[in-house]
């Protein structure tokens, strides 16, 4: 399914249907604003003050308190030895605060729900080049595979990436927010759907998995839901092209039009003006 269906500057999207991200969105916007994000956005989001900041500055003063806004436990900097090979990611992300200490006592990698890397205000997240120590984007992706953990967040900052890596695939999928241009959106509807999608994607409870047998959380949902939503799109697309029970394709209806516009025209004639 083509991205980018509904630009919007803010939001960068290779993983899921911009269809289902669109929809998505508008079901959020009725909804309150969780972990009242837009006070502590308020309160604490002032990008030319964290701009000059360095990278541990920005953690302490902007991104750690921003995570343990949006409900998660993190441990810092835990180091953790998975079949003999290391880790050390900036948070390991758990969902409930007994958890803190039993990694830090056990470094029990199935405890960890997510893993977030975090960088300098200019630090560009993908450099393009394939050395991980040169490249933010391959750092957060070895941490997932080594520590085994499915879902990643990448942010400088300002600009604060999702990735799940269920699937492998040589191409880079990930949800991409822009929070300074988000929080500096003038459409004051749009801003409120985009803060309830950032919640979503980056709030602890959209990761929580139900106690029901059978269920899965709200991301793992979405995830599937949006698989179904681009099917559903390329097979009404197919019934339009090529027809479905009994209903004229899109050929037919055009060539009746044709008929219909001059129907003394031979099909050669109608070829001759119709075909470029």
């Amino acid at each position: 399914m083509t991205h980018n269906l509904f630009p919007r500057p803010w939001l960068s999207n290779t993983l899921l249907d911009d269809g289902f991200i669109k929809q998505k969105e508008s079901e959020l916007a009725l909804r309150p604003l969780p972990y009242d994000l837009q006070t502590w956005l308020t309160d604490n989001f002032n990008a030319h003050s964290l701009a000059a900041r360095n990278e541990a500055q920005l953690e302490e003063k902007f991104i750690a308190p921003l995570l343990t806004q949006l409900g998660w436990t993190k441990v810092y900097q835990a180091g953790i030895t998975v079949q003999g090979k290391f880790a050390k990611p900036d948070y390991c992300l758990l969902l409930h605060c007994e958890q803190e200490v039993a990694l830090i006592g056990s470094t029990d990698h199935t405890l960890i729900t997510a893993i977030c890397e975090s960088k300098a205000w200019g630090k560009t997240l993908d450099t393009g080049k394939a050395d991980r120590k040169d490249n933010p984007h391959h750092q957060l992706q070895d941490y997932l595979s080594t520590l085994r953990v499915r879902f990643g967040f990448l942010t400088n900052g300002h600009v604060w990436r999702v990735y799940d890596t269920d699937k492998i695939t040589a191409k880079k999928t990930f949800v991409e927010f822009d929070l300074q241009r988000l929080w500096e959106e003038e459409d004051v509807q749009a801003r409120a759907g985009g803060l309830a999608l950032f919640a979503f994607f980056f709030g602890r409870d959209t990761y929580v998995q139900p106690a029901e047998v059978g269920r899965v959380s709200a991301i793992e949902q979405a995830i599937s839901a949006s698989a179904d939503f681009t099917l559903e799109v390329e097979e009404n697309l197919k019934a339009v092209i090529y027809g479905y029970a009994g209903e004229d394709s899109l050929f037919e209806i055009m060539g009746k039009a044709i008929q219909r516009a001059n129907a003394r025209a031979s099909l050669a004639s109608v070829y001759e003006n119709t075909v470029v």
